[in-house]
């Protein structure tokens, strides 16, 4: 769990931020990528908000992939229909079109599984403090456990 939720030597959080930026995909870069669609501009970004306003429980740990690979088919779906139009209106032919939706296509898997990776960071981080406050009494019961082993041993 530990390593779900901290990267590096020094146990830096990992942030919403840090991963788009790593990935190279910001919600400007998004937009200016499916300009051409405003609706799958606009799925995207509600994707997003729903995925990481849902309780950030366990369960999220479970449903969010599913979620994911959904909105996935969908987006490109969408993607898929607005390039038609677009190759029509611009004259493309098959081999430009398809490369415009392997390209989009990379662009979507990477916004969502940025969005994935930052609702199970969400998760995780909640399951974890939860371990935490199971933690403590359990070091305490040993704590106890040992006194008491220590004064045993030594009165017999």
């Amino acid at each position: 769990m530990y390593t779900k939720i901290h990267r590096g030597l020094y146990g830096r959080r990992r942030n919403l931020d840090e991963v788009k930026q790593r990935l190279g995909i910001n919600e400007d870069n998004v937009r200016s990528k499916f300009h051409f669609h405003p609706p799958l501009e606009q799925y995207l970004m509600t994707f997003e908000r729903q995925l990481l306003a849902t309780s950030a429980g366990a369960g999220r740990l479970f449903s969010a992939g599913p979620r994911v690979r959904w909105a996935h088919f969908q987006a490109c779906r969408q993607l898929k229909a607005a390039l038609s139009r677009q190759a029509a209106v611009r004259h493309w032919d098959a081999a430009k079109q398809r490369r415009a939706y392997r390209h989009g296509e990379r662009i979507i898997a990477a916004y969502l599984s940025t969005i994935k990776d930052v609702a199970l960071f969400n998760a995780y981080e909640r399951v974890f403090s939860a371990w935490h406050l199971l933690h403590i009494p359990l070091m305490v019961i040993l704590v106890v456990t040992g006194v008491i082993h220590v004064i045993a041993v030594h009165m017999y």
